[in-house]
This record gives structure tokens, sequence and C-alpha cells, in this order.
């Protein structure tokens, strides 16, 4: 009768144990798995900038598997970013390319 009785206190215990699991993963995953705060959005203009033709151009040829090349041709503000919109040129000219 006594090891009936250690049984079902077992029994009890392991539901009791299982039961506390399950509330603190549903807590867990009713909070989120990260309690971060939303990001704050800053825009800095509402619209797109005018179109200067004075700013360079430069494209890249892109190309996805097998279909048709494309190009992509970018508006560089040079006015705004110069350091960047240099980079980006040399970037797409291969100007400052380490290949030999």
């Amino acid at each position: 009768k006594s090891i009936r009785n250690e049984y079902e206190q077992c029994k009890e215990e392991k539901k009791n144990y299982d039961r506390s699991q399950q509330n603190m993963f549903q807590k867990f995953f009713k909070e989120g798995v990260y309690n971060e705060k939303p990001s704050d959005i800053t825009v800095l203009e509402e619209t797109l900038p005018s179109y200067d033709p004075s700013n360079p151009k430069c494209f890249m040829d892109i190309q996805i598997g097998d279909g048709e090349t494309k190009r992509l041709v970018f508006e560089l503000f040079a006015k705004k970013v110069p350091k960047t919109a240099e980079n980006f040129r040399c970037l797409c000219t291969g100007e400052k390319s380490t290949d030999k």
C-alpha cells in the first residue's frame, strides 16, 4: 500500500512539474522571445530628392542565373555625400580594384 501511495505522489508531482513547464513556455512565447522595444524610425525626407543633372551617374549590369542582363543606373548625390558617392562610383567602375 505504501508503494502505491508513493507512486501516486510521484505521478502528482510529475503532473505539477509538467503544468509549471507548460505555463512557463506559454508565458515566454506569449510575451515574445525577445523583449525588444520597437525601433524608432527617423524620416529624413518625405519625398525623393529632385533630379539634378549635374550629379554623376553610374551603372551596373546585373544578371540573375540564366536570366536576361539588366542595367541598374544610379544617380550619385555627390553634393550631399561626396565621399560615399565617389567610393560607390569607383566600386562600379572597378577603378580601385585590387585584381590584376
